[in-house]
């Protein structure tokens, strides 16, 4: 059984964390450039997002559930 040593697991770790990173920031890039070429949908996630947030940046998970064409 090989163990690693503090030195390894820390590489490890790092790769772990920005491989999570790497994920989420490309597909948010991925989401924002289609929101950006379908202006309708956009609006309509705006809209949306207004009347169950109410104006606040914070949403809750009971917001989350209220946010119908997200979750589509």
């Amino acid at each position: 059984m090989n163990i690693l040593d503090d030195h390894q697991v820390n590489i490890n770790f790092s790769n772990l964390i920005f491989a999570g990173v790497d994920t989420t920031s490309n597909v948010l890039q991925w989401m924002m450039l289609h929101l950006a070429q379908n202006p309708r949908v956009q609006a309509k996630l705006r809209a949306e997002a207004e009347t169950v947030l109410g104006g606040g940046n914070v949403a809750s998970p009971k917001d989350y559930k209220a946010l119908k064409y997200v979750n589509v």
